[in-house]
């Protein structure tokens, strides 16, 4: 008889042949956004959309936005970490 594959390693394949398993990690930035960025940045921001590996995130000040600009590659490492792949390559705040 033959042993049944894990849920995950299905969805993972079926993800890969449809070839949206890059799209499908992209977007979960937008739900790990909140842990990863910690509770004050997340009051000040809302991502919105994930584009080729690019997450936009919409920010209330400009100064908040400079902020953020100078804070963007330790984000993107934790976004990633949270993601468990290299899913986000860069971040542009709106």
């Amino acid at each position: 008889m033959k042993r049944p594959y894990e849920l995950g390693t299905v969805i993972n394949k079926v993800l890969r042949d449809l070839h949206i398993e890059k799209k499908v990690y992209q977007s979960q930035a937008l739900v790990v956004w909140n842990e990863a960025v910690g509770e004050k940045i997340s009051k000040i921001s809302k991502p919105e959309r994930v584009v080729n590996g690019k997450l936009f995130v919409r920010v209330d000040s400009p100064g908040w936005r400079i902020e953020l600009i100078h804070l963007k590659g330790s984000i993107i490492k934790r976004l990633n970490t949270r993601i468990g792949v290299d899913a986000i390559t860069d971040i542009i705040f709106i």
